[in-house]
């Protein structure tokens, strides 16, 4: 799918570079679909590390599933957001022609899980600020 996408004549280097707030129409609909389709691919390869592992253990489960399901969803809207907030943030750098889209893309779905577990981080952290209780008693549910 990602490589059909990518043969629209409006899925190229400009109009990816864009991003979402300067682009529309049918060209912003074929970026985003590109860029979620590089995060999905990203996550599968972090998915196929870690079933390979978990059968290997034999501690895969049928219940794992859902997990997997979850983490695709996760990986897919992570890399997406990667993608688009740090091109923005790294095209300010002087003398550097940057990371395309689809490399951040793919690199925010493969460490979905890493960034998950910072944003469960910093959550829980500003939670024990707001309430006074120490951190690690907060649970996220």
């Amino acid at each position: 799918t990602i490589i059909g996408v990518s043969l629209f004549p409006q899925v190229n280097e400009d109009s990816i570079t864009n991003g979402v707030l300067n682009s529309n129409g049918t060209t912003l609909l074929l970026n985003l679909i590109f860029i979620s389709l590089s995060a999905t691919l990203g996550v599968m390869f972090y998915l196929l590390k870690t079933l390979t592992v978990k059968i290997k253990n034999c501690t895969y489960i049928e219940e794992n599933i859902i997990e997997t399901r979850a983490l695709i969803i996760l990986g897919t809207i992570a890399g997406f957001i990667i993608s688009e907030m740090l091109s923005i943030n790294l095209t300010k750098i002087p003398n550097f022609d940057g990371i395309h889209k689809m490399s951040l893309a793919m690199l925010g779905g493969f460490s979905s899980d890493a960034i998950f577990s910072i944003l469960r981080g910093l959550i829980n952290k500003i939670k024990s600020l707001l309430t006074g209780a120490p951190d690690d008693t907060i649970t996220t549910s």
